[in-house]
This record gives C-alpha cells, sequence and structure tokens, in this order.
C-alpha cells in the first residue's frame, strides 16, 4: 500500500482548522482587519473550521471514487486553487462573513492534502493539466505501511489530539 490513510488526512485537516481558528487574534493587523464571521464569534468555530479542514483534507482523494487516476488532476495545484475559489463563492453568498475564513481552511487543508502526499512514493500530477507527475527527489520517500510512516501518522495524531484539548481548554476557562 502507497498512499497516506484518509484519516490521517482528516486529521491533518481538522488540525488546520483549528490552528486557523485559533490563530487570529495573533495574526498581522492587515489580516485582522478582515471580518473573523459568525461561526468564529459565537464559539463554535473551532469545531466547525475543524470538521471543515478534515472534510476538504480528504477531498483530493474523491478520484479513488470517481475513476480518475489517483493523486491526478484533483492533486494538482489548479485544482486547488479551482476548489478554494468554489468555496470563497459559495461562502460569499451563504455566509459573508466567514467567507474569508473558511476559504483559508479550505485552501490550507487542501494544501495539507498535497504536501502531505508529496513524501508518499508515488509521484502525483501536480502540474495538471501540464503532461507528467512529480515527487521532489529531495524528500524522503515514506510508505504510509512503513514503520517510519505509521510513527509520523501517530504523531500527526497526537499532534491533533493535543491541539483539541489545549483549545477545549481556552473554550472552558472562557466561559
Amino acid at each position: 500500500r502507497t498512499h497516506m490513510r484518509g484519516r490521517t488526512h482528516a486529521t491533518i485537516g481538522a488540525a488546520v482548522g483549528l490552528g486557523t481558528d485559533m490563530v487570529h487574534p495573533l495574526v498581522p493587523l492587515a489580516v485582522r482587519a478582515l471580518p473573523i464571521g459568525h461561526l468564529v464569534a459565537v464559539g463554535v468555530g473551532g469545531a466547525g473550521l475543524a470538521l471543515a479542514g478534515a472534510l476538504f483534507a480528504r477531498l483530493p482523494d474523491i478520484d479513488l471514487s470517481i475513476g480518475l487516476p489517483h493523486r491526478g488532476p484533483t492533486h494538482s495545484l489548479v485544482a486547488l486553487v479551482a476548489l478554494s475559489l468554489g468555496v470563497f463563492v459559495a461562502m460569499a453568498a451563504w455566509l459573508p462573513g466567514d467567507a474569508i475564513e473558511v476559504t483559508v481552511v479550505a485552501a490550507l487543508a487542501l494544501l495539507s492534502h498535497v504536501v502531505a502526499d508529496l513524501v508518499n512514493p508515488t509521484p502525483m500530477a501536480l502540474f495538471w493539466p501540464l503532461p507528467g507527475r512529480y515527487r521532489p527527489i529531495w524528500l524522503p520517500s515514506v510508505s504510509q505501511d512503513s514503520l517510519l510512516g505509521q510513527a509520523v501518522e501517530v504523531l500527526v495524531t497526537l499532534a491533533a489530539v493535543g491541539l483539541v484539548a489545549w483549545r477545549l481548554a481556552i473554550i472552558a476557562h472562557q466561559f
């Protein structure tokens, strides 16, 4: 087996969502001037953004279900930009106050999937629609079922659980 497990992508995506929710008081002033949105303002942003991150981080592997070659167009930078723009347009129409933050989570979660797959031994169509597949030779090649691959998965999961615990402690302290 040469592909990362879906739960690992989802865990990384959830951590991206939580991390995005947690850092907005720390981001530069120019970014803080942007509207934060309803979801974050009412205190449910962390859970919602974690769920969004988990779902968007899994999305590139939809190719396994719809008959496209694995690590083909859905793993490309074009797909990342197109999906992120689609999220922004949809959120701007549905919940305008949350459009920027949810789009950032979607883009980072999609990017996390692509970056995580770059250490996989199988190359991907990162620059689709240009021909060929790409895998940087300077990155280590880590098979998911190897001892190192399993250790990375455990460390990512522990980091995400720690982030959730920290987030819950912050929320509990606020009330």
